[in-house]
């Protein structure tokens, strides 16, 4: 067994899909059975590694092992990784460590620290967690290290994100390895099930109902405090849960629009967003839906402790009337639950949009009109407005109003929306009179012609 392991490696054991632990391993028993699934099922290994910058191809060898001790211990790093992913690739390697929590046990900043130092004193490339805390994408992190070794990447996995991953591939219905799609249904019913400890984000953080409450009585938030920074992280878990729900529904990938300082720097994320946070009172995100007319756009305002969902649409630029174009976005909306949906149309310059519900504006299409009736509108703006009440400052009632909010939109108003198109240009026919002048000569007389030529598709098509 030892000549099967790493150099880097002490000592070790093969990742098993039966791990033979206590009964309250239930870490170890959950990331082994993990770990030898992604060494064993090769579209869950790409998909995976692929979220930390690595690309498997079919010559690549993925090694997993769990109970890992490395030759190299920096001074001051006590205990032992959960585990150990190898990708060989040629004679180039790419190495991380692997450390897991399961249930609501959270993640050490100072254990992660240490082993991004282990990591760096044994040449393995990245330290790698996995836990029920959500991340934005896997190169944010939910804890603060002060300092990144050198050529030491740092990873995270939620337990949800890799059933999620693991879900779309079953649905997908790609796995063509009889082998590998029985053990993939096989992981997905095992972190399915509640006695694995995966957990989705339930519950927003402890400061919440606090926060609320003090907004609605017109308190002034500071943006370092304590309890905005907490508000602003719970949000963006809450965030990465829900898209990874949008992606269990269309089973594609939905993601969190971000702008790229965002992308690259979570920290400045969260001091961004508190700052607006403050100012605004409101919580906001943008999800990227594949193939949508439109990102949803979902807003939490604390003031009016009300949810809104929406999605905009440009206008048809070959319908004129403002009559015309709102029949146009009727017509998409047929079917739709009109209960707590809004129509808003966006008018040419700085004109006040108008808005009016669903049901009215399908009884009535000039509902939304202009004062000006000769204008048209340039654009559209389908929402959901749900007046959360007493739910709103709850910490789990808040989130269970938000998901069924974004669920149902999508179901009722996203995924019937189309985008407008100009139509392709039409080849333009038409007859084109030449006056050709001729001369016969008959009899010593001269005739003059007129001669039409006949330019259309027919014509040409027929010759």
């Amino acid at each position: 067994m030892a000549d099967d392991l790493p150099e880097k490696l002490k000592s070790g054991e093969p990742a098993r899909l039966f791990p033979v632990l206590a009964e309250t391993s239930k870490e170890g028993r959950a990331l082994s059975v993990l770990l030898a699934c992604v060494a064993n099922i090769d579209d869950l290994g790409r998909t995976l590694l692929s979220t930390v910058g690595q690309r498997v191809g079919i010559r690549a060898r993925v090694k997993t092992f769990t109970e890992v001790v490395l030759e190299n211990a920096p001074e001051g790093v006590s205990g032992r990784p959960d585990g150990l992913i190898v990708v060989e690739i040629g004679r180039r390697s790419w190495s991380a460590l692997i450390e897991a929590k399961v249930r609501r046990a959270r993640l050490d900043s100072d254990q992660v620290q240490a082993y991004l130092r282990l990591a760096r004193a044994n040449g393995v490339d990245a330290v790698i967690t996995i836990s029920n805390e959500f991340t934005a994408v896997p190169h944010h992190h939910p804890i603060r290290v002060s300092r990144l070794p050198k050529g030491v990447g740092l990873f995270h996995w939620s337990w949800t994100s890799i059933l999620t991953y693991a879900k779309v591939l079953l649905a997908a219905e790609e796995v063509e390895d009889r082998e590998q799609l029985f053990l993939l249904a096989e992981l997905v019913r095992f972190l399915d099930h509640p006695s694995t400890g995966v957990l989705r984000f339930d519950r927003m953080g402890a400061d919440w109902r606090n926060v609320v409450t003090s907004v609605v009585a017109g308190a002034k938030l500071a943006r370092t405090s304590d309890a905005v920074v907490d508000t602003v992280a719970s949000w963006h878990q809450e965030c990465r849960d829900l898209a990874l729900k949008l992606t269990e529904l269309v089973n594609a990938n939905v993601v969190i629009r971000l702008p790229m300082a965002h992308r690259t720097d979570p920290r400045r994320r969260v001091v961004d967003e508190a700052a607006t946070f403050c100012n605004t009172a409101t919580l906001a995100v943008e999800f990227n839906v594949p193939a949508a007319a439109s990102p949803i756009k979902v807003q939490a305002d604390l003031r009016t402790r009300s949810i809104q969902v929406s999605m905009n649409l440009r206008a048809p630029g070959d319908r004129k009337s403002s009559r015309a174009r709102t029949n146009w976005l009727l017509r998409q909306l047929v079917g739709s639950d009109a209960w707590d949906l809004h129509v808003r149309a966006v008018w040419p310059g700085r004109r006040t949009p108008t808005m009016n519900t669903l049901e009215v504006v399908r009884a009535d299409p000039d509902a939304i009109r202009a004062e000006n009736p000769a204008l048209s509108p340039r654009a559209f703006e389908v929402v959901l407005v749900r007046d959360a009440g007493a739910r709103f400052s709850g910490t789990k009632t808040f989130v269970d109003e938000l998901e069924t909010s974004v669920l149902r939109f999508y179901a009722e108003v996203g995924q019937r929306l189309k985008p407008w198109q100009p139509s392709a240009p039409r080849i333009v026919t038409q007859k084109e009179p030449i006056q050709k002048e001729s001369t016969a000569h008959s009899n010593d007389k001269a005739d003059t012609q007129t001669v039409t030529l006949d330019t259309s598709e027919e014509h040409h098509a027929e010759v």
